[in-house]
């Protein structure tokens, strides 16, 4: 094996760009955050970062805060918040949804959301559209927007939505159905996931989904029952990449003498 390659290759390893899970070309969607029990009562809460300005984060930091007269009604109908399981008990989630164009050209549709137990969403194109609300008023946003929150716009607002309302929030009860997404436990730290489309004239193709970045750093959420609070990972010293190229390196002198 040629050293010089293996050496190219640790340098290609070290500087590749990470996925550019940030990087909206159209309109400038905001996270809003969501809690809920499906037999109890949904909170909703627009954060009012845009997805730029979590792109361009450099430290990690609070989203938002749950509080008011809104936050006090989930409150009041929720009254055990630590049962959650498995598309059971109470969860939190965190979303943004952004679309462009005539939605199936590559990159049209962007879809942000946190994922239970860090699993990888698969969606295809069709569903993503469909979770975004399409052409339509369907969708999460759509839901939410017509009952009362504004997402999208610089409103911040919040909601609370009764059990039987029509923003009351249960997976697969939305457009497109979120039957892969399960939620996760008030505590608990999820990767945000970014979402979107390729290929769009194959609507049931998969979409291009990966952890979301801020600066170059995946991001991960955590909701403490407070606050909803975006973390950066660290970034690796310097001497992490000089031990990766040197490991590299070493393989590929193994490989050269057994050859």
């Amino acid at each position: 094996m040629n050293l010089k390659k293996l050496a190219m290759a640790a340098a290609l390893v070290c500087s590749a760009p990470a996925f550019a899970g940030l990087n909206p070309i159209g309109d400038d969607a905001e996270l809003f955050g969501i809690v809920w029990d499906e037999n109890a009562a949904t909170y909703a809460i627009d954060f009012g970062v845009t997805i730029t300005q979590l792109a361009n984060a450099t430290t990690s930091f609070t989203l938002g805060t749950v509080g008011g007269a809104n936050w006090a009604s989930y409150d009041a109908a929720d009254t055990n918040k630590a049962d959650f399981a498995q598309f059971e008990g109470t969860r939190w989630a965190i979303f943004a949804v952004d679309e462009d164009g005539f939605n199936f050209i590559d990159g049209d549709l962007r879809w942000f959301g946190t994922s239970q137990g860090n699993v990888k969403p698969q969606p295809d194109n069709i569903t993503l559209d469909s979770m975004n609300g399409g052409t339509g008023t369907g969708g999460i946003i759509g839901i939410f927007n017509n009952n009362g929150m504004g997402v999208n716009v610089a409103e911040n607002t919040d909601l609370f939505a009764a059990k039987g309302t029509p923003a009351h929030f249960i997976e697969g009860n939305f457009n497109g159905g979120l039957g892969f997404f399960a939620g996760n436990a008030i505590g608990s730290t999820a990767d945000l996931f970014y979402c979107t489309n390729k290929d769009g004239f194959d609507a049931f193709g998969p979409a291009a989904c990966a952890v979301a970045q801020a600066s170059g750093r995946d991001v991960s959420v955590t909701f403490d029952g407070t606050s909803f609070n975006a973390v950066l990972a660290p970034i690796p010293e310097p001497g992490t990449y000089a031990l990766m190229a040197a490991g590299l390196l070493a393989v590929g002198f193994m490989a050269r003498r057994r050859a």
